[in-house]
């Protein structure tokens, strides 16, 4: 066991409402249904991050930002916690905290 937390980033893709679905959840029941559901459709962003506790599966939390692509949800999670950046816990408060420095190469 290590005496360091231990975290996982994932990057989740989530399939779309199907159109049943879709319907019932925003309460669809005439013509207009086709044309929200394609626009709905052309809008949805699949890929979103979830960073889990390692020892214990739990989830810490989820993006709330989502993502057209898994290059770019990716490229999030990268900057979020990726070696080269410089994280920081904001408080309002108090002064900043560090929690990382990047690595120096």
């Amino acid at each position: 066991m290590t005496d360091h937390p231990l975290i996982f980033v994932d990057l989740v893709e989530e399939k779309p409402l199907s159109r049943p679905i879709f319907d019932e959840t925003y309460g669809v029941t005439d013509d207009t249904g086709e044309a929200a559901y394609r626009d709905y459709l052309a809008r949805f962003q699949p890929w979103w991050v979830v960073v889990t506790a390692g020892l214990n599966s739990k989830v810490l939390f989820r993006s709330s930002e989502r993502y057209f692509n898994e290059r770019d949800a990716f490229h999030a999670a990268n900057i979020a916690f990726g070696a080269d950046s410089d994280v920081y816990l904001r408080q309002a408060d108090t002064a900043n905290v560090e929690l990382r420095r990047k690595l120096l190469r």
